[in-house]
């Protein structure tokens, strides 16, 4: 990417999030003819999102009138091959590239997964939970979550269960340790290979600094991974609501990532029912008021419930999944 969310790979226009004036819904509640259970999404170019539920993957339309099924069934499994016969458990991660690949951490089947050309094909892991670096299938993950692409051919993958970030070499099909240790979760700063995490769940990537950030939600932080160290981002490791400078900022189960063409981190504050906004060392709360609600409008006005992962699309609007809502909402200039 450029400068945007992790999960998409196209060229945005220059939008910050002082140019943002309102939200509005995708495709929601009151769209009788579709109810979406949406876990994670990926936008794409033209404006239209791909959503994965806990069976399917799914296409929203940019004006959210038609939703189609792309790949999976309402019956849970683990099937590779044609899109239609494809089955998963529990995708909690997408991502896009330019090339239209879409790639799927299939969360509770411990894989990752592409889509492409309509045909379903393995990664890496081999289905089984626990820990293993090698190539492709010979990898072994724990509940992965998120994921997050860079322009130089790698997959960063939140393997959440581990308390570590993977890296895949998408060319070799090799799957290494990027930060954090094995099953040591906790909190702390440094080099890499010393650095713990969490449990950590979302990631976005940022190709101007070449910063990987990641969401903690069961730490309160959000960190970052760059030139072989990791640091805080925001957060004080504390639950609660406070805006501010960025360490003294609290937040309530962060979960979704973005990065806006600025260099914004945006975090969907699950919890605390807002979306928030790092830049210049401060956070500031870009939508909600800390309560529960579903309403379109500028953004001092409008509500969201329980916000989980998020996207940039090509026109640099900020997609998110409105989890309570079963909504898909953005916001846009």
């Amino acid at each position: 990417m450029v400068l945007f969310s992790c999960r998409l790979v196209f060229v945005l226009v220059a939008v910050s999030s002082a140019a943002f004036t309102k939200l509005e819904t995708q495709i929601g509640l009151e769209n009788t003819r579709y109810r979406l259970f949406p876990l994670a999404l990926a936008a794409a170019n033209d404006g239209s999102v791909y959503v994965s539920e806990s069976g399917t993957i799914k296409r929203v339309s940019a004006d959210g009138a038609e939703v189609t099924l792309i790949s999976g069934s309402t019956e849970l499994g683990n099937e590779l091959g044609d899109a239609s016969s494809a089955a998963y458990r529990y995708p909690n991660g997408l991502c896009l590239d330019r090339d239209g690949t879409l790639y799927i951490i299939d969360t509770f089947n411990h894989q990752v997964k592409k889509l492409s050309n309509g045909v379903v094909t393995l990664v890496a892991g081999d289905g089984k939970e626990g820990h293993a670096d090698g190539i492709g299938q010979s990898a072994r993950f724990n509940r992965p979550q998120g994921c997050a692409l860079d322009f130089k051919g790698n997959l960063f993958v939140a393997d959440a269960q581990n308390d570590i970030i993977r890296k895949i070499n998408l060319s070799t099909g090799s799957v290494t340790t990027y930060a954090g240790q094995v099953d040591k979760h906790g909190y702390e700063d440094g080099e890499v290979k010393t650095a713990k995490f969490n449990n950590p769940f979302d990631l976005a990537y940022d190709q101007s600094t070449h910063t990987l950030y990641i969401s903690e939600p069961y730490n309160g932080y959000i960190r970052g991974v760059r030139d072989g160290r990791v640091f805080t981002v925001a957060g004080n490791g504390k639950y609660g609501f406070n805006d501010g400078t960025a360490r003294q900022a609290t937040f309530n189960l962060p979960r979704g990532l973005a990065v806006g063409i600025d260099g914004t981190v945006y975090v969907a504050d699950s919890q605390n029912h807002r979306i928030r906004a790092i830049k210049d060392g401060h956070v500031t709360t870009l939508v909600g008021d800390g309560n529960a609600g579903n309403v379109d409008g500028s953004l001092t006005e409008a509500l969201v419930s329980n916000p989980l992962t998020m996207s940039v699309d090509g026109q640099g609007n900020l997609v998110f999944v409105d989890k309570h809502n079963h909504a898909i909402r953005r916001i846009t200039k």
